[in-house]
């Protein structure tokens, strides 16, 4: 592999595409680098022991005594042993053409509870969970250096080149990852004669491209829904903000959802999928096809004046269009209605747009909670 620095997102898949590594992690991502990391803590055992014991809050020296694989659905867990033969553990999930969100993370908290936790992660996290002091983070490029250091102690050399390939390659796929983040994301469609996905399609992570760009979509979004919605004692309420991927196309999906009961709650969800716009219902513990009549009656929900007033619609028409079907669905939780947007609308257009809505959902709180009270 050459050892030239690239500058830019053409240079990066060039010399990627050189890598014989590279490309047998295509074919799997996430699982080839657990499964090498897994294959250096085994088969370099005392050596890898500084490359992750530094993440275990003790001052006391420490030993890996074991390695497993989708532990408790965890990427990877290593078991430690202290000077007293204490056994300490540490997760490790593993985030490379995925993106870290918050809700996941902290069921992975609950449900192992002891331990300490790191997210090693191509794409940077949010704030919000940098700002959980419960799981350390490390990129690619941090997990490079750090493997530098095994590599000069391996006396197999086939293992060393190996090594030497796999260092360069998760560095090259560290720079692509931030010149993909400093690319200017000011149009929303992100998709048609996009050079910069074209490349990408080359070496088959134009699927990380869409993902990073709908999570700095989510956090604009959370920035400003966070100044203008005031939870304050309704703790009950709770907002849901997450980027999501399927079938080739991102999803930027924004939850407004309000606790009826305790079995009961009801969300506010405001949707966009390439270039349709969605306002979505969705329930839980009851079905949504009554509420969502009743919302549309009263206008608390699904409708798209917002939009049109911001003219950023592609056209006047709102889906479903067939006769007597008042909403689409993904079964009988979930129910919406949609606008095509105009392939030109710029982010922060679309920023405010979706922000206006689920400061309509909030606002609108009481008025809901009266509704479902009269059923």
């Amino acid at each position: 592999m050459k050892k030239k620095k690239p500058v830019d997102i053409t240079d990066s898949i060039s010399l990627l595409k050189e890598s014989p590594l590279f490309q047998l992690s295509l074919s799997s991502r996430e699982l080839f680098h657990s499964n090498f990391l897994y294959w250096l803590l085994t088969n370099y055992n005392e050596e890898s022991t500084a490359l992750f014991a530094s993440y275990i809050n003790t001052n006391s020296p420490l030993k890996i005594v074991s390695v497993s694989r989708e532990e408790k659905n965890i990427d990877l867990t290593v078991t430690f042993k202290n000077e007293n033969k204490e056994e300490v553990k540490l997760y490790i999930e593993n985030k490379v053409k995925s993106i870290p969100y918050k809700e996941q993370l902290e069921k992975y908290v609950a449900k192992l509870k002891e331990g300490s936790f790191l997210l090693l992660s191509l794409s940077k996290p949010n704030q919000e969970i940098l700002e959980d002091m419960k799981w350390s983070v490390m990129d690619y490029r941090e997990l490079s250096q750090r493997l530098s250091s095994i590599k000069m102690n391996m006396k197999n050399n086939y293992h060393q080149s190996l090594m030497e390939d796999y260092i360069e390659f998760i560095s090259l796929l560290q720079d692509l990852a931030d010149n993909i983040t400093n690319q200017e994301f000011r149009v929303y469609d992100i998709y048609s004669g996009n050079s910069v996905m074209n490349q990408l399609k080359e070496i088959r992570v134009d699927d990380l491209f869409i993902k990073l760009k709908h999570q700095e979509m989510v956090d604009k979004i959370r920035i400003q829904a966070n100044k203008s919605i005031e939870l304050g004692n309704l703790s009950s309420d709770k907002l849901v903000l997450q980027q999501a991927y399927t079938r080739g196309t991102g999803i930027t999906d924004t939850r407004y959802w309000i606790k009826i009961s305790e079995k009961k709650q009801i969300g506010f969800a405001v949707q966009l999928q390439e270039l349709s716009f969605k306002l979505m219902i969705e329930t839980v513990g009851f079905t949504a096809e009554k509420i969502t009549q009743d919302l549309l009656k009263n206008n608390l929900w699904f409708d798209f004046g917002l939009l049109t007033e911001a003219k950023i619609n592609e056209t006047d028409v709102i889906y479903p269009t067939t006769k007597n079907k008042s909403f689409n669905q993904y079964g009988k939780y979930h129910l919406y209605k949609s606008m095509k947007i105009k392939k030109n609308c710029s982010v922060d257009e679309l920023v405010s747009l979706v922000t206006s809505y689920l400061v309509k959902a909030h606002n609108n709180r009481e008025k809901v909670l009266e509704l479902v009270d009269s059923y």
